[in-house]
């Protein structure tokens, strides 16, 4: 996270001491400096095996479909609540960059682990890794750029511009990926390994523009540390804050949403795939899969660009969103027809999209919305639990994530009546009081 001004959250005053490099550059290199961040976002989610890795697994590695369901993917829910804790506590001591080396690293071990080992073992620990690339994303990558020197990228591009072109570099990577996927399988007929094969090389690609170009932002000191984390182990420090800032009506009501709906979509994002594997013929291995993820990337953008327009709805427009996401969801899992999972899936992601920018609108604070992610990580892992001990089957997952997501519209509006009529007892509370001391006061 970022104070008002874009350092880093631990950064001392002195600029020299901290940034990356105050030294003046180049524009030339400036610029190429701004690209490399944008360059490492791109080829480090461009993977084109990602529309087949069901496919891979089963067909490939050794795993049943099962397996796959119960001892494979839930890995990815648990190991995603602790690698959210640890890299942000990585961050706050070793900094950006390095974490986000570890990030790269790890997606390294997930195209090696999937290219060369078999096994339940070798591809649950492929999905430990890749929960692990994706916390520091989240963490450490997209805020990488906020380590540069005060000054930016010395007047040529502001670091938050710089940010926001990483994070669209980061989702155009997996569009074009999930394209270059679904013509290299359906037409021209590689073998899926070609994927993989590609996939490890945009890997190695971003890894090495990291370490070549991208400068290391310094860790913080100790007495930075410790001038931070005084407050928040203070009582009245960082859990007042933390109370003050979750008292507000809208953070309550779309947090309800953030809660459910986020739990949800981290399920059955490890699930959708699984279950078509289940309905087409083969197990996929000449499905269009790549398109439907094509399909599912763009208008999950199209829905987070529109969402701006439901904003006057507010939490009822997100509880309405609510409601046809989980309809979606469901009807992914029940149905017996591929065509249709592939629109219901797609129209769940694009309901997504939309939910989750209408929902950071609303609350408008990194500081809850990083706290209301942690929370849905916890909430997915239980309703992972208690849906693998009595099933393995990808739909039956779907319709529970669908109802699961469907719920958070009632329990909004349940929160919403309970918030009104605490306000018209405080609004009672407050008449009575004034009627009593102009009474005594006559």
């Amino acid at each position: 996270s970022t104070q008002s001004t874009g350092r880093p959250m631990f950064a001392e005053n002195n600029d020299d001491e901290n940034s990356c490099d105050s030294r003046p550059l180049a524009a030339p290199l400036r610029r190429w400096r701004a690209l490399a961040y944008v360059l490492v976002a791109f080829f480090g989610n461009m993977q084109p095996s990602e529309a087949y890795l069901s496919t891979w697994i089963v067909t490939t590695r050794g795993v049943s479909h099962d397996d796959l369901n119960t001892r494979v993917y839930p890995v990815d829910t648990y190991a995603s609540v602790v690698c959210a804790l640890l890299c942000v506590a990585a961050v706050s001591r070793w900094g950006c960059w390095r974490v986000a080396l570890v990030g790269q690293t790890a997606r390294l071990l997930v195209r090696g682990l999937l290219l060369w080992s078999t096994g339940i073992p070798a591809m649950c620990a492929a999905q430990g890794f890749y929960a692990l690339a994706v916390a520091v994303e989240r963490a450490a990558l997209f805020t990488l750029p906020f380590s540069e020197s005060a000054e930016g990228f010395g007047g040529v591009v502001s670091r938050a511009r710089v940010a926001t072109a990483a994070r669209a570099a980061h989702h155009i990577g997996a569009l074009l990926a999930a394209l270059l996927a679904d013509v290299l399988v359906t037409r021209v007929r590689v073998e899926m390994r070609v994927l993989f094969a590609i996939s490890a090389a945009t890997a190695v690609t971003a890894a090495l523009v990291l370490v070549a170009v991208v400068p290391r932002d310094s860790s913080p000191s100790a007495a930075a540390l410790a001038r931070t984390a005084r407050p928040l182990l203070c009582s009245n420090g960082g859990a007042s804050s933390l109370r003050a800032l979750f008292s507000l009506d809208s953070v309550r009501l779309c947090g309800t949403w953030w809660l459910l709906g986020g739990a949800a979509h981290a399920i059955a994002g490890n699930y959708f795939q699984s279950q078509f594997v289940t309905l087409a013929p083969d197990s996929g291995a000449h499905a269009h899969f790549g398109s439907v993820a094509a399909a599912r990337e763009a208008l999950a953008a199209l829905g987070a660009a529109a969402a701006p327009l439901a904003r006057r709805g507010g939490a009822a427009a997100l509880g309405a969103l609510a409601l046809g996401g989980g309809a979606l969801l469901a009807l992914a899992g029940a149905t017996t027809h591929i065509n249709a999972a592939f629109v219901a899936v797609v129209g769940a992601w694009a309901l997504f999209g939309a939910q989750t920018a209408l929902a950071a609108l609303l609350v408008a604070s990194p500081v809850a919305i990083a706290a209301l992610e942690f929370g849905s990580l916890l909430v997915a892992s239980l309703a992972q639990a208690v849906t693998g001990a009595l099933t393995s089957s990808a739909g039956v997952f779907l319709v529970v994530c669908g109802a699961l997501h469907a719920a958070a519209a009632p329990l909004m509006l349940a929160v919403a009546l309970a918030l009104a009529a605490r306000r018209r007892q405080r609004v009672a509370s407050k008449k009575a009081l004034m009627s009593s001391v102009d009474g005594d006061s006559n």
